[in-house]
């Protein structure tokens, strides 16, 4: 989105809480901004952990050296907008204080609590800051449909606009990507793979690994025995990992393309989570074939049997993947249509245009008063 908009001739300052990386600008007109504050890294993790906060960084929101180091960044923009409205009041009330025009952009409506085993003062705090922040907004995006119903009896229906998930067509293209040698660094020439993204910090996905490894690979190895399911994503220290013939972690990746290139079915057996799922968009962008449940493709625009397969008994779940590996005429055509419905409506490039539209209208509307 930050790309977009500035190949659209606006300055995008992107402020990150870090620790150790360094960042600069990534694309032109683009300033990624990591910042840190007084906490140190280990008091971070010690108070993470406490409230069940695995990206321990975000506590910085809360860190009045990396707040007053945004402080001197907001000042020169014309328009704030926060990506993470449960952690972002201090950037709600600044954009009022300083007159600023504020969009909350929120990827899952009140995450905390529509994820089971999230700790309690995680699930009042995130809430009420999340509520305060849509309050204060001069429009919120939405990803979809259902998160729209959600926040209706919130925040006035004017404020809203949906506002999906988008992906970079060109990055995750099914012509860009040659094997670089990745089927022979995991063990997997001569074999068909079957593939799962996800951040294994993300309960959720941690969850759907657990399905992968105890009830879907081992079926799918029963009726299809030359096969692999790769996992890539990053792995918190002191996870326990499921064991199963044929199942490879990676790990964190440096390219997920590559890893996507190298796959003949992707897999979204998610149970639980909220807003809509980037990894499909990903998979779907990157010609593959996939099976999910309802809740991996909820809120995005795709019809089971024509842009993927949805199988939410986990028992047929693995049959669905063996149809695929078997039936290239299926397969090829859930490719085809999936990357045309990403093309149309989920590429960066088509939403971008509506952001742009809604970004110049909130902005006029703030110097008009």
């Amino acid at each position: 989105m930050a790309r977009g908009l500035a190949e659209r001739k606006h300055e995008v300052h992107v402020i990150i809480p870090s620790v150790d990386k360094d960042w600069s600008t990534i694309a032109e007109g683009v300033f990624v901004h990591g910042l840190h504050g007084l906490f140190p890294k280990g008091f971070l993790k010690i108070l993470g952990r406490f409230f069940g906060i695995s990206k321990y960084t975000s506590l910085f929101f809360y860190d009045f050296l990396f707040l007053l180091k945004s402080t001197q960044i907001v000042r020169r923009c014309d328009l704030l907008q926060v990506e993470q409205p449960s952690v972002a009041v201090f950037f709600a009330l600044l954009a009022k204080l300083l007159g600023k025009p504020l969009v909350a952009d929120c990827h899952d409506v009140f995450q905390a609590l529509r994820v089971k085993h999230t700790g309690f003062l995680r699930r009042v705090l995130e809430t009420s800051i999340e509520r305060t922040v849509y309050n204060l907004a001069d429009v919120v995006f939405v990803v979809s449909e259902k998160e729209h119903s959600l926040l209706s009896g919130i925040v006035g229906p004017e404020c809203l606009e949906v506002v999906p998930n988008g992906v970079d067509c060109d990055f995750f293209s099914p012509l860009s990507v040659p094997d670089s040698g990745l089927r022979k660094r995991y063990g997997l020439a001569d074999c068909a793979v079957v593939v799962f993204v996800g951040n294994l910090e993300y309960l959720p996905n941690q969850e759907a690994v657990n399905l992968i490894g105890h009830r879907i690979a081992p079926r799918v190895l029963n009726k299809f025995g030359n096969v692999k399911f790769l996992v890539a994503g990053r792995i918190p220290e002191g996870l326990h990992l499921p064991f199963s013939k044929g199942l490879i972690f990676a790990g964190r990746v440096s390219s997920v393309p590559e890893v996507l290139g190298i796959s003949d079915v992707a897999i979204a057996p998610l149970i639980q989570g909220s807003g809509t799922r980037l990894k499909v968009l990903e998979y779907l962008s990157s010609g593959l074939p996939v099976v999910s449940t309802s809740i991996g493709v909820e809120g995005l625009h795709l019809l089971d049997g024509v842009h993927v397969l949805v199988e939410d008994n986990i028992h047929k779940f693995p049959d669905r993947i063996v149809e695929l590996l078997d039936d290239q005429r299926t397969a090829r055509k859930l490719r085809e249509n999936a990357r045309r419905i990403v093309l149309g409506k989920y590429d960066w490039r088509v939403i971008v245009k509506k952001v742009e539209d809604i970004h110049v209208r909130v902005a006029r509307l703030a110097v008009n008063v």
